[in-house]
C-alpha cells in the first residue's frame, strides 16, 4: 500500500454507484470498458512548488469492496528558506480473524524546489508497535536512524544526489510535464522496504470515465516490482488509483468523508482480507496437521514467480499449471553438518537482521535460558517451540521484529517465525523465514502463512513455530523465502489470484 496516493471526486456520487464501480473495476480485463480517450489539454499545467495548484488532498481507501481508511497529503513552504515540507498520513483499520487491526503512518519530507529530498521523519505504528525513521541525504549517502523495539540503529544507503521521497511520486510528472508517451525514471527512498529503488512512470494519455469528473491523464507507476495505475487531472491531483488489479482503490474525498472511511472501517465486522486471500478447495482436506504427503495443481501463478523444489517439495510446470508434491519427512535429520561444508545461503541464515536480531542481548539470553545445557540441535528446536507455544499467544497482531513479539507476548504467524528464527540463530542453528500457503481447517481452504526452515544434516527442514511443528506438515507450499518487504514484494502478484486443486493426500493419522 506504500504507493497508494490516489484521489478522485467520488464523494459527489451516490455510494451505491461508487461501490458498483469498484466491483466492475476489480474484474480482470474490464478497465478498458470504463475509460475513454480524451483530447490532450492545449497547455497542461507545469507549476513549480511555490505556485502549486493545490496544497493538500484527502482520499478514501477501499480494499476488496470494504472501506479501510484514508490518506492525506499536504505541502507548504518550510521554515528553512527555499525548502518545502510535504506532510503525509495514512490510517487503516480492518478486521482480521475477528480482531481489530490498526495501522498508521505519519511522514514529513523536506524537499528542494525541484522536489529532491533533503531529510525526512517517518513514524509507523503497527498494531501498537512503533518504528521511527529519521533520514538525512548528504552527498551520495542517505543516513537513516531507525528506532524500534529492537533499539536504535543506523543505516547508510548509497544514493544519487537527486533522490526523491515516495510521497512525491505523483508530484514528479506534473513538475516535468504530463505529456503522453513520456517515461520518467527516478530514485526514491521507500520507507516500508527501507531501501532506495527506482520508480518508473509511463504517461499513457488523457481519458474520461464515469468514475471521476472531467478528464485525467493515465500514468502507470512501477516500483519494487509492483505496478499502480493512476489518473491525474490537469492540476496533478490523482483522481483515481488502482492497485492489485483494482482490488485496492483510492479516490479523492473531502476531509470529512475521507475520515468517515476510517470510522466505518473500525465498526465493520467484514473479513475483507480473509475473503480476498482464501483459496478454497473441494472437497475439504481432513486433518491437515497430520498430512504427510499432498499432491496439488496450482494455477494462476505469475510468470515471474517460479515455485522452489527441495527435499520436501517438488514443483514441476505442467501445461497452464504447476504440479507440486509435498512431503513431510518420516524422521528429521538431527546431525549438524560441519560449518565448513555449509552452502553460502546457510551461512547467511545466521546473520542478524532488523526483523530477527539474534545478536540482541535479550534474544541471546533467552536462547541460552531455553536451551539450557542441551547441545543437540533438534532438542534445542523442540525446547524453543515449547517455549514459544507456552509464552506467545497466537493472535493476528503484526510486529516489526522478534523483540516486539517478546514485548507484547502475542503475534500472528510471521511474528512467531521471526522470534523462532532469532532464537535459533542465537544458538548457531541456520534458520530462514519462508512464506507460502498452508491449509486451514477452520476456513476450509489455503491461507497465506509464514514459517521457517532450519539447515540440518546438509538440507533445509521446514519448522512451523505457529503450529509447534518441529517438522511442518505436508500442506505447507513454499512460495519464497524472505523476511523483508522487498523480498516479499512478489507475493503481491499472487494473493487473490492463484487456485489450488488437491489431487491426492496421505498420512491422516
Amino acid at each position: 500500500m506504500a504507493l497508494i496516493l490516489g484521489l478522485g471526486l467520488l464523494s459527489m456520487r451516490p455510494a451505491r454507484r461508487l461501490l458498483l464501480g469498484l466491483v466492475l473495476l476489480a474484474c480482470t480485463g474490464c478497465a478498458g470498458l470504463y475509460f475513454q480517450p480524451a483530447t490532450t489539454p492545449a497547455a497542461p499545467a507545469r507549476p513549480d512548488l511555490a505556485h502549486w495548484p493545490y496544497r493538500e488532498y484527502w482520499c478514501g481507501l477501499v480494499f476488496n469492496g470494504a472501506r479501510i481508511g484514508f490518506s492525506h497529503l499536504a505541502m507548504a513552504p518550510a521554515a528553512e528558506p527555499g525548502l518545502y515540507e510535504i506532510r503525509s498520513e495514512m490510517a487503516l483499520a480492518f478486521r482480521l480473524l475477528m480482531l481489530d487491526k490498526r495501522i498508521t503512518l505519519k511522514a514529513q519530507d523536506l524537499v528542494r524546489p525541484d522536489l529532491s529530498l533533503v531529510s525526512f521523519h517517518y513514524d509507523f505504528n503497527l498494531d501498537g508497535h512503533t518504528l521511527i525513521q529519521d533520514g538525512l541525504l548528504e552527498g551520495d549517502t542517505l543516513t537513516v536512524r531507525v528506532e524500534s523495539g529492537a533499539g536504535v540503529e543506523e543505516e547508510r544507503h548509497p544514493a544519487p544526489a537527486a533522490l526523491y521521497p515516495a510521497s512525491g511520486t505523483y508530484l514528479y510528472p506534473l513538475l516535468h510535464d504530463l505529456v503522453p508517451g513520456r517515461v520518467y525514471e527516478f530514485a526514491a527512498y521507500h520507507a516500508e522496504a527501507r531501501t532506495v529503488a527506482t520508480v518508473r512512470q509511463e504517461i499513457f494519455g488523457w481519458e474520461t470515465s464515469e468514475l471521476f469528473f472531467g478528464q485525467a491523464c493515465r500514468i502507470r507507476t512501477q516500483a519494487l516490482g509492483q505496478s499502480v495505475e493512476t489518473w491525474l487531472d490537469t492540476q496533478g491531483r490523482p483522481q483515481l488509483e488502482l492497485a492489485l488489479g483494482g482490488v485496492l482503490i483510492a479516490g479523492l474525498e473531502d476531509e470529512a468523508v475521507a475520515r468517515r472511511y476510517l470510522a466505518e472501517a473500525a465498526l465493520s465486522k467484514a473479513e475483507a482480507f480473509i475473503d480476498f486471500s482464501l483459496i478454497r478447495t473441494e472437497p475439504p482436506i481432513p486433518q491437515p496437521r497430520a498430512t504427510t504427503e499432498l499432491e496439488m495443481l496450482v494455477t494462476g501463478l505469475p510468470a515471474t514467480l517460479t515455485l522452489p523444489s527441495d527435499s520436501t517439495q517438488t514443483c514441476t510446470p505442467e501445461a497452464a499449471a504447476v504440479r507440486c508434491r509435498l512431503r513431510r519427512p518420516a524422521a528429521r535429520p538431527c546431525r549438524p553438518a560441519s560449518p565448513d561444508t555449509w552452502p553460502e545461503e546457510a551461512r547467511w541464515a545466521l546473520f542478524p537482521t532488523n526483523a530477527a536480531p539474534n545478536s540482541h542481548p535479550a534474544i541471546q539470553a533467552l536462547a541460552r535460558e531455553v536451551a539450557g545445557s542441551e547441545t543437540d540441535p533438534c532438542r534445542q528446536i523442540d525446547r524453543l517451540l515449547a517455549w514459544i507455544a507456552s509464552h506467545i499467544a497466537r493472535e493476528p497482531v503484526d510486529v516489526f521484529s522478534a523483540l516486539d513479539v517478546l514485548a507484547g507476548g502475542k503475534a500472528e504467524c510471521q511474528g512467531h517465525a521471526l522470534l523462532f528464527a532469532a532464537l535459533a540463530r542465537a544458538l548457531d542453528i541456520p534458520c530462514r523465514v519462508v512464506n507460502g500457503i498452508t491449509y486451514s481447517e477452520d476456513f476450509a481452504g489455503f491461507l497465506y502463512h509464514t514459517w521457517t526452515e532450519v539447515f540440518l544434516d546438509s538440507s533445509w527442514q521446514p519448522v512451523d513455530p505457529t503450529f509447534g511443528q518441529p517438522v511442518a506438515d505436508a500442506t505447507h507450499l513454499k512460495l519464497l523465502a524472505g523476511e523483508t518487504i522487498k523480498e516479499l514484494a512478489p507475493l503481491v502478484d499472487v494473493v487473490g489470484r492463484i487456485q489450488v486443486e488437491v489431487k491426492g493426500q496421505e498420512g491422516r493419522e
